[in-house]
């Protein structure tokens, strides 16, 4: 018979291989958790798609600089004070919070996160440039018809150079391509996330042979990581990690996973002309 100790000691889990994964304002979170000084020693890997990596633009702000946003907010649901602000419900906290957004020139900023000086102390530019973030490895990517697609790919690819100058662990980039049946939307932005976690099943679309074995490869890929930091298994083909010789990514997607490049004139152009949607 078990006892309770032994069915304890088989669910724990073990805390020296915890691996954090993300994906869009989730991969931005990851991103932070990397950055802070407050999680050193609390996970040994990263997954961050379509949102991964640094740059100036979507690096933490000051906390005081967005105080005007978030007392606009207070004002729409008629809050005296900052107490009765933590008390207002929540769906009276969101209806303010729309209100104030449409009156906003830059939303995006003033609800993103801050440095706060202690769980962020500066920017992300200064924690990479100086070495602080976590040196861990990384499987980083995004998709072609994505949010942003040049940005989010350079910044993908600037995060595993940066890893490999500065003589951290092996990061592994890629990039989905797979044009999803059943519309023509292309590889949106999220469109991955049945592939990586394998339930195709559960999806409306008319998925394919094709879309199961991506899928397949895909759930090795990243469970593989999860186990052992590395990506990389007798029944998938070679992902090579990017490092200072080596700039090619993993492309999974139209045609069989292999090691390549995305054209940044092409993503440029998406970004330009597509509306970039989810799902």
């Amino acid at each position: 018979m078990r006892t309770d100790r032994t069915i304890q000691k088989r669910h724990s889990g073990d805390a020296d291989n915890i691996t954090i994964m993300g994906q869009s304002a989730g991969a931005m979170s990851v991103q932070q958790l990397c950055l802070s000084p407050l999680t050193e020693g609390l996970f040994a890997k990263a997954v961050m798609s379509s949102g991964g990596g640094v740059s100036k633009m979507l690096t933490a702000k000051p906390a005081a600089e967005q105080y005007g946003f978030w007392n606009a907010v207070m004002e729409k649901a008629d809050c005296a004070d900052l107490d009765a602000f933590r008390k207002l419900p929540v769906a009276e906290l969101f209806t303010a919070w729309q209100a104030a957004k449409k009156e906003c020139k830059n939303s995006m900023s003033a609800n993103g996160p801050v440095q706060d000086g202690v769980f962020i102390c500066k920017p992300a530019t200064e924690v990479v440039a100086a070495g602080e973030q976590r040196h861990i490895p990384y499987l980083i990517g995004m998709t072609s018809q994505d949010i942003m697609p040049p940005i989010l790919y350079k910044m993908a690819g600037d995060w595993c150079r940066t890893q490999a100058a500065q003589n951290g662990p092996a990061s592994y980039e890629w990039f989905f391509d797979r044009q999803l049946p059943g519309d023509a939307c292309g590889a949106w932005h999220s469109s991955d996330l049945w592939y990586w976690f394998g339930t195709l099943d559960h999806c409306w679309r008319p998925f394919t042979a094709q879309d199961k074995v991506l899928s397949t490869q895909m759930v090795s890929y990243l469970t593989n990581f999860a186990k052992h930091g590395d990506p990389n298994g007798a029944d998938v083909p070679v992902w090579l990690p990017v490092d200072a010789a080596q700039h090619k990514v993993l492309r999974l997607g139209e045609q069989p996973a292999r090691m390549g490049s995305a054209s940044m004139p092409k993503l440029v152009w998406t970004m330009l002309t597509t509306k970039a949607v989810g799902e």
